[in-house]
């Protein structure tokens, strides 16, 4: 597609999310969906479709949000057909579906005995994670190679150079040294752990730190399967993992390492003016000779420290041309839309009446010394991940009626006779993300619900208003809405109507408009109903459950230690497996999950 005065930019950003990545696949495959039928529509030149153009530049992600990236990139250029109403019972056209493939099937219907495996544990000799994660890696080398992606030209609506980033901690961190003067020799060493796994559609490498991708060639493929499960190796759980790429695509990277270009400087790839004031010591003595060199390092989740890459897909889109300084629904001409499955809003409604939620603040208040010991440990834990987290301005314009740089896809569904809004409408979303490698009813659910709140998003959300003179107040958008295009597509809001009266409510039409493939309105999108778990059907992961910790403790301990937790496993296994399956029934109570059996 070239760009035209009337090109909306738009980055996508997908937050962390576990096995949840199956509710942002169902998001993704719905925008899919209703990107190719648009643009089908005005190739064939459809009377009354609008004609303004929506460009994806950036596409960025962390933890399971980077997974689904990356399996977004291979769908590109995999012919991807969407799950649409007709096919839900067509296991095989399923199957062909790579972001249904990857997060609904994963690589078994039941993934405990995957999860609980002990292979990992034989093969490398030693404990790397407290559950068996060669799953995501299996699934990356599965999806991510060339003769499954056989499509060479992209869509219209990807930038043919698009931008893919991966949030990554890195364990070993990029280590700098700033000097001092009075002491010579003296300095102060830091580490920055964040990293990112950078890409750039395309096979010619630009000096820019981007890793050229195009999967069909060969360019790029090898890394994104490291990076992809990189990104999702979350810490403890799954194991960390290896990333090799060549040195240049960090050095380069301007927006991964404190990198100063000088043309005063000798070298010209320099860090700062003076070398002896700030030095980064993994690339002391780095050349552009020595530029294709394997880099190595060691990762965990990305979303340990960057779990909405906001900030840097706004640089992205700057760097790309957009104006992103432009936020009011009159002028703004680049958007992201983030799709977070854990949103920091959350809520409850019941026959039209809101359900107040006890918040945090409120449990602690419960006791004057709530936590135990080990309770503590975990709330330290979060609180530091929080606070590195923690991105106040950017939650709010994401939640705000003024800004128009930012939007939200977050869930909403129903359980029984109330509407949830939050983690809690989407059935993954317990035991922390973890719920859905319980039961792939849970997975299944999530998809669809993905696919109905898209639909329901860009629908009714991902809008402007129309002026006075019946035309979109927003001249991009305006410049491809013809009178035809807004007697179709426009529409009121009931509230708006019911408290302003149908004269004075503003009238509103889509940015993408919600179109089946041959120019017709999509039909409503259903999700199943929400599933129920049977604990006795727990039951039968009781001898993985309790081998897999055996296995771990024996591992972890040697001499007199691990002959003692032999012994006590030997005749505390039956409590421990009854514990842990406490533990997990009341969490899935607590998402109310928990199919009632008859005493």
């Amino acid at each position: 597609m070239a760009e035209t005065n009337n090109t909306l930019r738009l980055g996508i950003v997908m937050a962390g999310a576990v096995s949840a990545g199956a509710y942002q696949g169902g998001v993704i495959d719905y925008f899919f969906q209703i990107m190719d039928a648009w643009e089908a529509a005005k190739k064939a030149r459809t009377a009354g479709i609008p004609t303004h153009e929506v460009r994806l530049d950036i596409l960025s992600g962390a933890s399971a949000g980077g997974m689904t990236a990356g399996m977004m990139v291979a769908a590109l250029q995999q012919d991807h057909q969407p799950v649409t109403p007709d096919k839900r019972n067509d296991e095989a056209y399923k199957k062909g579906n790579v972001l249904y493939n990857a997060w609904v099937n994963l690589t078994d219907d039941e993934m405990m005995p995957v999860l609980l495996s002990t292979a990992d544990i034989a093969r490398e000799g030693k404990v790397v994670s407290a559950l068996n994660a060669d799953f995501i890696k299996q699934i990356a080398e599965r999806e991510i190679q060339p003769e499954k992606c056989p499509i060479k030209e992209l869509p219209p609506y990807v930038h043919p150079n698009m931008e893919i980033l991966l949030t990554l901690t890195n364990l070993a961190g990029f280590q700098y040294h700033l000097f001092f003067t009075g002491v010579p020799g003296s300095y102060h060493a830091m580490g920055q752990y964040r990293d990112f796994a950078s890409f750039s559609l395309g096979t010619e490498y630009k000096d820019d730190g981007r890793i050229p991708l195009n999967i069909n060639a060969g360019t790029g493929d090898a890394e994104l399967r490291q990076a992809a499960p990189a990104t999702g190796a979350f810490p403890v759980g799954f194991a960390y993992r290896e990333f090799v790429r060549r040195k240049k695509y960090v050095y380069d990277n301007e927006d991964l390492l404190f990198v100063k270009r000088t043309t005063a400087s000798p070298d010209p790839r320099d860090i700062a003016a003076n070398r002896d004031e700030f030095k980064l010591m993994d690339f002391d003595g780095y050349t552009p000779a020595n530029g294709d060199e394997p880099f190595v390092t060691y990762h965990v989740d990305g979303g340990m420290i960057n779990n909405q890459p906001f900030d840097v897909t706004m640089k992205i889109l700057n760097k790309l041309g957009a104006k992103t300084e432009k936020i009011a629904e009159e002028d703004f001409d680049s958007t992201i839309i983030m799709i977070d499955p854990f949103p920091a809003v959350e809520s409850v409604m019941s026959h039209g009446k809101v359900i107040p939620q006890e918040t945090p603040a409120e449990k602690v208040a419960k006791g004057d010394f709530p936590f135990s010991f080990m309770n503590v440990i975990g709330k330290v834990f979060g609180a530091m991940r929080g606070q590195l987290l923690f991105k106040g301005p950017d939650i709010v314009a994401a939640f705000s009626d003024e800004n128009f740089s930012r939007f939200l896809i977050s869930p909403s569904g129903k359980k029984k006779n109330a509407t949830y809004e939050g983690s809690k409408a989407i059935a993954c979303g317990c035991m922390d993300g973890f719920g859905g490698f319980i039961d792939k009813s849970f997975r299944i659910h999530d998809f669809y619900l993905g696919r109905q709140n898209a639909q329901n998003f860009f629908k009714w959300h991902f809008v402007v208003k129309l002026g006075i003179d019946m035309k979109p107040v927003n001249p991009l958008i305006a410049a491809g809405y013809t009178a035809a295009a807004v007697e179709k597509f426009k529409f009121q809001y009931d509230q708006e109507k019911k408290d302003m009266g149908d004269a004075k409510a503003p009238w509103y039409v889509p940015i993408i408009p919600d179109l089946f493939y041959d120019g017709t309105p999509n039909t409503e999108e259903q999700v199943p109903p929400f599933p129920q778990y049977n604990m006795a059907d727990f039951d039968k992961y009781r001898s993985a459950i309790i081998k897999r910790i055996n296995v771990v403790g024996s591992n972890l301990l040697s001499g007199g230690y691990k002959v003692a937790f032999k012994i006590v496993f030997f005749f505390a296994k039956g409590s421990i497996y009854k514990h842990l399956k406490n533990v997990v029934q009341s969490a899935l109570e607590d998402w109310k999950i928990v199919k009632k059996t008859a005493n």
